[in-house]
């Protein structure tokens, strides 16, 4: 990853567990992926038909605000390593910036010298039916295990040191995300269920992949190829009668082959995002910051328009005010 992105460098700090409250516990791993591995290690083994047409049984997804289990990671363990970062927020606020033009509200909160940052979305977490069932298939330790319901979330704590290319000057970023699962040798690996690995995954999903894995820091992401719906997807025809809605072909793409590829598959559309505009668009964006959020006990509120643009910068007390809450409540001042 480090020789695509010379310019930001992600390093895993810590582990932890998240409940459905979003309190954190430390020092927690991921789950580990299991003897289905052997799929992805040996190209020439048959995969099993996976069916993902499942009903998932009811479960526990609520949306996490205001960083609190990485402000409550935070209050338990100190900063990590006894450094205090630049910035702190959450994965998926860096992996937008840096692989989408969305429409996107920033909460930015100032305090003891340190930016607290996290992306606002009013919109409902959405379960992905189709890569909770896979995930589970590569993560379960007996057969019959049952899908997790509880809400748990298995996250890392990273730091990302990005090159302001001025002097030689680097920002660190404190932040926390998601791990899909990790191998027998501790490295992350996202999972994905797509379509296919042709021109609609290089042109409209690599760059997110990349990005989202990227900042997890990830080695590898373990697609699962499936079938669309009878009789839609030719696929599902005879001869090939391939079973509807099943994961039938695994692929392991290494980071580097995945930023390649996209890279040239992007290049291509000069009117999409290109894989260096997200490190531009994150140093461009945290140059900002410094900008106008100069005081501790600042709040502002930072928006852009769907398809980038200026962002709209504004203070607003009132806005962040929860935000604010949760980091006294959690960071000693």
């Amino acid at each position: 990853m480090r020789e695509n992105n010379p310019k930001i460098y992600v390093e895993t700090l810590g582990y932890c567990h998240v409940d459905s409250e979003f309190n954190a516990t430390p020092g927690l791993l991921p789950k580990r992926l299991n003897d289905n591995k052997r799929f992805f290690e040996n190209p020439n083994l048959r995969v099993p038909f996976i069916n993902l047409d499942i009903p998932l049984p009811e479960m526990v997804n609520n949306k996490e605000n205001n960083l609190k289990s990485l402000l409550d990671y935070i209050r338990q363990k100190g900063w990590p390593n006894g450094i205090q970062p630049d910035f702190v927020t959450h994965k998926q606020l860096l992996q937008k910036l840096a692989s989408t033009y969305e429409e996107m509200e920033i909460y930015v909160v100032k305090m003891n010298g340190v930016v607290f940052m996290y992306k606002n979305n009013a919109v409902e977490p959405r379960l992905a039916n189709f890569l909770w069932v896979f995930r589970h298939h590569l993560t379960k330790e007996t057969e019959n295990e049952p899908i997790e319901t509880d809400g748990t979330v298995r996250k890392g704590v990273f730091n990302a040191s990005i090159d302001m290319g001025s002097g030689g000057k680097r920002e660190n970023i404190l932040y926390s995300g998601k791990i899909d699962l990790i191998d027998d040798n501790y490295r992350h690996n996202d999972v994905k269920v797509v379509a296919g690995a042709g021109i609609v995954f290089w042109e409209a999903k690599s760059i997110l992949f990349y990005w989202q894995s990227f900042f997890g820091n990830s080695t590898h992401i373990l697609l699962g190829i499936r079938t669309g719906n009878y009789p839609k997807d030719r696929r599902t025809w005879p001869p090939k009668s391939l079973p509807p809605l099943s994961v039938f072909k695994v692929q392991k793409m290494s980071l580097t082959k995945l930023y390649k590829g996209a890279e040239a598959h992007l290049s291509k559309l000069p009117y999409k995002k290109q894989m260096n505009d997200g490190y531009e668009d994150i140093r461009g964006f945290l140059s900002i910051i410094r900008e106008h959020v100069k005081n501790d006990g600042d709040g502002f509120v930072f928006s852009r328009n769907e398809g980038g643009g200026e962002w709209t910068i504004r203070r607003d007390e009132e806005a962040v005010a929860d935000f604010k809450n949760e980091i006294f409540r959690n960071i000693p001042i």
